[in-house]
């Protein structure tokens, strides 16, 4: 019987483990025994897009506790209202101007869903507005009033906290804490508000335009609701981030993350490489990563002026890199817009004082080329002189698996590149580790 039963489940999971939606619906209404087999599967993955708020789903899981034991994947996003068709027999094209409001979710709203399904592993936040529980940033909002905004007591908070499930990853794309739209910008300390709510092993941020502008809030503001112990963080760069001193970012993270935290850090931020952005950064490192830190990616791009003492591996000492002794991966972005005239020494003498900081365990190395549009650039003495570049990767570090070129440009002859990449770096590619590949997101 033990073997039927079995057997049973190894054919569901294969008939319906990569079954669409409607399919996966038409199965549960076939009978009682395909409805209880199809259920799990119909309610895995569960996307809620509202143009105001998220009550009506909160009612349906109260109302259906069963169902909300097998929601396991979870969207919630914002549906805009829907647009009134264009008149055909008019020449003037019209323009809609819909004034609306999207759903706003804080800390309290997630609590309160995570307690409610308690075998969520991923969920995500898309294009809504992000609400801040803390009595001092409230009157920083601008959203609509909600229930879901309500703050509820702090201790109350961290008791529930301590008995959610842990989930895999937290994604947050498009939200602001400030109006309706992408262009304005979230506060940092709500951000963190939200990243802090529930458990959470990975911390994914896209299209976000993070304000760090004003510093803190003055009265009563002290870290966020509960420690921040992703295992992973990864926030894609903005375009309004450009040529931003993001050191404060660097800093409220650390005072947020438990100590040594962190197995895998990218900031994806286009920045000055200032001192004091390169000082919070390594105050960072030192603070949440250290041994436990494994991959690593620099949140800035080398090109245009190299500034004096940047092609001095103690001027990269602020970032405590020798601290993290076990990172295996890491990866460093070259950009090609200003090479002219040609910088004072070329990028690759940057690479090599950033990574003479890094430990010799070192085994994988991604070098991202920002701006490449033909092969004639990677062959470059004056501005990559990426020869150079090689003999100190064979020097110092014995156990490299793996050099890869990424061009971030899109359309752009791979085959050619790579040719010119295996005339300059000879060495790798005749122990098989270099590879030239295009930019794709890492999410």
């Amino acid at each position: 019987m033990k073997a039927l039963i079995g057997s049973r489940e190894n054919y569901s999971h294969t008939i319906l483990g990569f079954a669409s939606k409607s399919t996966l619906l038409a199965c549960s209404r076939v009978s009682r025994m395909w409805r209880e087999l199809s259920l799990p599967y119909l309610f895995q993955f569960i996307q809620v897009h509202r143009n105001a708020s998220y009550d009506d789903f909160v009612q349906f899981l109260d109302g259906n506790a069963t169902l909300a034991r097998y929601i396991r994947d979870l969207t919630l996003g914002y549906a805009p209202p829907a647009l009134a068709p264009p008149t055909p027999d008019v020449e003037v094209r019209l323009e809609f101007t819909i004034s609306y409001t999207r759903p706003v979710v804080d800390r309290k709203l997630l609590v309160m869903l995570a307690a409610k399904l308690p075998r969520l592993q991923k969920l995500k936040l898309y294009y809504i507005v992000l609400s801040s529980t803390h009595p001092s940033l409230l009157a920083l909002q601008s959203t609509t009033p909600s229930t879901s905004a309500v703050p509820a007591p702090a201790d109350v908070a961290d008791k529930r906290r301590s008995r959610l499930p842990r989930l895999q990853r937290l994604s947050i794309e498009g939200c602001c804490s400030i109006g309706a739209s992408t262009e304005t910008p979230c506060d940092l300390y709500t951000l963190l508000d939200i990243f802090s709510a529930l458990p959470v092993d990975s911390i994914y941020t896209k299209d976000i335009y993070v304000s760090v502008e004003g510093g803190l809030p003055q009265s009563g503001w002290g870290d966020p609701q509960g420690p921040l112990s992703m295992h992973t963080l990864h926030m894609e760069a903005h375009p309004q981030h450009f040529g931003l001193n993001l050191g404060q970012l660097y800093d409220a993270l650390r005072r947020a993350a438990t100590p040594r935290c962190l197995c895998r850090l990218r900031l994806d931020h286009i920045v000055r490489r200032s001192a004091s952005c390169l000082r919070a950064l390594g105050e960072l490192l030192h603070h949440a990563g250290q041994d436990a830190l494994r991959e690593f990616e620099l949140p800035f791009t080398i090109d245009g002026e190299i500034l004096p003492l940047e092609d001095s591996p103690n001027y990269w000492g602020v970032l405590r890199l020798d601290e993290c002794c076990n990172l295996d991966t890491s990866g460093i972005s070259l950009g090609l817009e200003h090479h002219e005239p040609a910088p004072r020494v070329p990028y690759s003498a940057v690479c090599i004082a950033i990574l003479s900081r890094i430990t010799p365990a070192l085994r994988r190395l991604t070098i991202t080329l920002m701006s490449v549009t033909h092969e004639e650039q990677i062959k470059s003495n004056e501005v990559l002189c990426l020869g150079a570049l090689e003999n100190m990767l064979e020097e110092r570090f014995p156990a490299l698996e793996m050099v890869r070129l990424e061009m971030r440009r899109p359309k752009i002859n791979l085959l050619e590149c790579a040719t010119a990449a295996s005339e300059v770096m000879p060495k790798s590619k005749a122990r098989g580790i270099l590879q030239v590949t295009q930019w794709q997101s890492p999410e």
